[in-house]
């Protein structure tokens, strides 16, 4: 039997973009907390780095909440970038967990944001990598509350 492990890129894409309105930048806000409840109250598997947290290493972007998982994705912290939030994705998926882990935010993501949400393996139709590196350079061009600490 050959005991050769794959590895592969996974994630999910939002498409189309949330505008960023009233209604979505809520959505968001509720999409976070769910994420932030689900994933900061066990704290043998940290898979969250929230900007808020006493011990939030000085190398990681304030404007995001990090995700310990391969390649560090992150998502825009402030519901009001919304508008930014393309996609979560992450690369060198050789773990099981790790893909149970993105298929369950990615199941969250779709209670929040329905349709929109796209699931891939091995590599996005929708954006890419530079598309999403972008709207995260954005989003760290953008002022926001943080920005006045």
């Amino acid at each position: 039997i050959n005991t050769f492990i794959m590895s592969f890129d996974c994630g999910f894409d939002i498409f189309p973009s949330l505008p960023p309105t009233p209604e979505n930048k809520t959505r968001y806000a509720e999409f976070l907390d769910d994420i932030t409840t689900v994933y900061k109250t066990d704290q043998e598997s940290r898979l969250l780095v929230l900007p808020t947290d006493a011990d939030f290493p000085n190398f990681l972007d304030k404007r995001f909440i990090h995700f310990v998982l391969t390649n560090n994705p992150r998502i825009p912290a402030n519901p009001n970038n919304c508008d930014l939030f393309l996609s979560l994705r992450t690369s060198s998926v050789f773990d099981a967990g790790t893909l149970d882990s993105i298929k369950e935010i990615t199941s969250i993501a779709r209670h929040h944001f329905g349709s929109r949400v796209h699931f891939w393996t091995n590599q996005s139709d929708i954006y890419t990598r530079g598309e999403v590196n972008r709207a995260e350079w954005e989003v760290s061009k953008r002022k926001d509350a943080s920005d006045s600490q």
